[in-house]
């Protein structure tokens, strides 16, 4: 009715008596012998969710539903139906078709079963990684991808090599310069990469010399320059994480104040004045 959260259409136009008759008049209907409840509900209901679902909601606990169609519906026992409950999202006709008693689970079968998820979420970039490694390595060794894997590929427009923004991966740095890497048509770039929490398989399709007879001698070195930095960047890359995981595997911790100045210049961020050595 109007006036009811989240109201539109004909329901935003309902006073709330009319809302309040319209109910009461269903819920007549529904307790005749052999009604349809599901088709009564997807003729009557006002969201849109309940009209392709005969207005099933599936199993919820208590502290999913506001409290007065909680505390209706939970009241209830299966096969019951409850005269127009009036909620903050307006009235309601609750049929309640199965109750599933709460399960007291013990301490420990609940802590293996958090360490399992933990566990499980903990590992998965890893999984990730490793998985797409081996891909990389099957399609470098002339090898179509599985269909299981449920993995295509996915052009992107064209480009330019210093672009800062790469159609449909974003403006990520370390895809940038990954890319800039890539010589010849069909090149894989060795790694995953993970751009946004997703991760990519970056082959190159196709590559177009540009024509730089109009450019001025002083685009022509900026132009330069930038392939440079993506040549570097790759580099450097490569070597700190080498680094990283040497200190990991001695269990050590190596502030560099020089390379980490070197890693923010090559990122285009500024640099700290000063950050010594830990």
């Amino acid at each position: 009715y109007k006036g009811a959260r989240n109201a539109t259409g004909a329901a935003a136009t309902r006073s709330e008596d009319e809302a309040k008759a319209l109910a009461a008049t269903v819920l007549a209907d529904a307790k005749k012998p052999g009604a349809d409840f599901a088709a009564l509900a997807t003729k009557f209901t006002d969201e849109a969710a309940g009209k392709t679902k005969g207005g099933d909601l599936g199993f919820f606990k208590k502290d999913q539903m506001v409290k007065e169609f909680a505390d209706a519906a939970f009241a209830m026992k299966a096969g019951e139906i409850s005269g127009p409950v009036k909620s903050p999202f307006g009235f309601h006709i609750i049929r309640v078709d199965t109750v599933e008693e709460a399960k007291n689970v013990a301490f420990d079968e609940a802590k293996r079963g958090i360490a399992d998820k933990l566990l499980a979420k903990e590992r998965r970039p890893k999984l990730i990684k490793d998985k797409t490694t081996a891909l990389i390595a099957d399609l470098k060794a002339g090898k179509d991808v599985p269909a299981d894997l449920g993995v295509t590929w996915k052009a992107t427009t064209p480009f330019a090599v210093g672009a800062r923004f790469i159609p449909g991966l974003g403006a990520d740095k370390a895809a940038l310069a990954a890319v800039g890497t890539l010589k010849t048509p069909g090149q894989l770039y060795p790694e995953p990469l993970d751009i946004g929490g997703v991760t990519y398989i970056v082959r190159l399709k196709s590559k177009t010399d540009a024509d730089v007879s109009k450019l001025t001698a002083e685009k022509k070195k900026e132009l330069s320059e930038q392939g440079k930095y993506m040549e570097s960047y790759t580099l450097f890359n490569a070597i700190s994480e080498d680094i990283k995981k040497r200190y990991e595997k001695d269990k050590k911790i190596y502030r560099n104040p020089e390379f980490v100045a070197y890693d923010q210049k090559l990122k285009g961020e500024s640099a700290p004045e000063s950050a010594p050595a830990e």
